[in-house]
């Protein structure tokens, strides 16, 4: 049952300051981590997981309410992510979980295990050295991710941004299965960084929300300390602005500038992002939007093929020589929309802005729509790997 303490977020908790009241607690003693990680790979089946009636690999050891897909130990985290013990030939065989993956909407399945692994438990390994053929899933259109991580350990901060861009990525495409052996430990981890990424949440609210979901998960104590240093490591990047005058009066504090935040925004920004921020801040970007969508103006999709410069005042003026191209890998034929118009505040200013012809306008939607999740994350982005210099701001 859970209390209202452990509801309650970690920084709200009294006393959180000082004593951490809300910090996430290991699942295991000292000596029971460094027992796991000293005992041979062959002797920590038998010992910790059963052997080849491995506890986590055996439906009969789970309740329904513990299978979120079907005869697999498995919890859905969040509604896009579902953390389960690794599945084998078996359950695809003679348990349809192709079927049932497709049936559930899931379209990606994250693999946390180094090939060979847990070769003593459960079922016997296939050449690929996993439980399962990863060719299966893919024969299904079912993306294949394998990112290979030592039990109990823990990995690079890089490497796990680069997993929960890669993550991040594949939510956006449709629902994701994470495994690793028991779907705990490293599968704990990597969601509970997804969660500090996508929802800039504290490292010990995302933990304790996993667990919540998925008892047991983020297991040792390092693979806490993990996901606390991915968050102070990911958290300060997504600083907006910095104004050193807040900090310090100090002549010898550099000034915080356009390149250094656009460094910053690159190791967040995933996909289509990255290039289409590469030259101007996102939140620029996002504000500008929101500004004429609250005027009442239209504005142009992302993820059309219209270049959005040629709504600017200066490719009015002269279009041949503001003429920026195509953007990015937009199509022709897309059917959205390839004109615009210029909105100024009153109705004698207002001017359409033919772009092309051929082709369907497409108006903003309702002004209270968000543009995106949050400052730092979206989902539509373009090209803007142009030469921006002959623009002034």
């Amino acid at each position: 049952m859970m209390t209202q303490e452990k509801r309650t977020p970690a920084g709200l908790q009294p006393g959180a300051g000082a004593a951490p009241a809300g910090a996430a607690e290991p699942n295991y003693t000292k000596l029971s981590e460094n027992l796991r990680k000293v005992t041979p790979p062959n002797l920590q089946c038998s010992v910790f997981c059963g052997g080849k009636k491995c506890k986590y690999e055996t439906a009969a050891n789970w309740r329904p309410e513990q299978m979120a897909v079907p005869d697999v130990y498995s919890h859905w985290v969040t509604d896009d992510i579902v953390a389960m013990a690794r599945p084998n030939t078996e359950l695809i065989q003679k348990k349809q979980l192709i079927q049932q993956f497709k049936r559930l909407g899931i379209k990606s399945i994250i693999n946390l295990q180094l090939p060979g692994e847990h070769a003593s438990c459960g079922n016997c390994l296939e050449e690929s050295g996993f439980t399962y053929d990863p060719s299966a899933f893919m024969r299904n259109d079912i993306f294949f991710y394998n990112f290979g991580w030592k039990d109990y350990g823990e990995a690079s901060l890089t490497n796990l941004l680069d997993m929960v861009k890669v993550m991040a990525f594949a939510v956006s495409e449709g629902k994701v299965a994470v495994h690793c052996h028991a779907g705990l430990g490293r599968t704990g981890v990597l969601i509970a960084c997804y969660l500090v990424y996508t929802c800039r949440v504290r490292a010990n609210d995302a933990i304790r929300y996993v667990r919540l979901k998925r008892p047991n998960a983020v297991q040792t104590r390092g693979q806490i300390l993990c996901v606390q240093e991915f968050e102070q490591f990911v958290l300060p990047q997504c600083l907006i602005f910095c104004n050193k005058d807040f900090v310090t009066k100090d002549k010898k504090v550099p000034e915080f500038t356009l390149v250094q935040y656009l460094s910053r925004q690159r190791q967040i920004l995933h996909g289509n992002e990255v290039r289409a921020f590469k030259y101007i801040p996102k939140i620029l970007f996002i504000l500008c939007e929101r500004l004429i969508r609250l005027s009442g103006g239209r504005c142009i999709e992302l993820a059309s093929g219209t270049t959005f410069t040629h709504t600017f005042l200066a490719h009015r003026v002269n279009p041949d020589r503001h003429h920026l191209g195509r953007i990015g890998s937009g199509d022709s034929n897309n059917s959205s929309s390839n004109n615009s118009s210029c909105r100024p505040s009153t109705a004698e200013l207002e001017c359409e802005l033919p772009i092309s012809s051929g082709s369907s306008s497409t108006s903003c939607v309702s002004p209270d729509m968000p543009s995106c999740a949050s400052g730092m994350s979206g989902t539509i982005g373009y090209d803007l790997s142009h030469d921006w210099t002959q623009f002034h701001y």
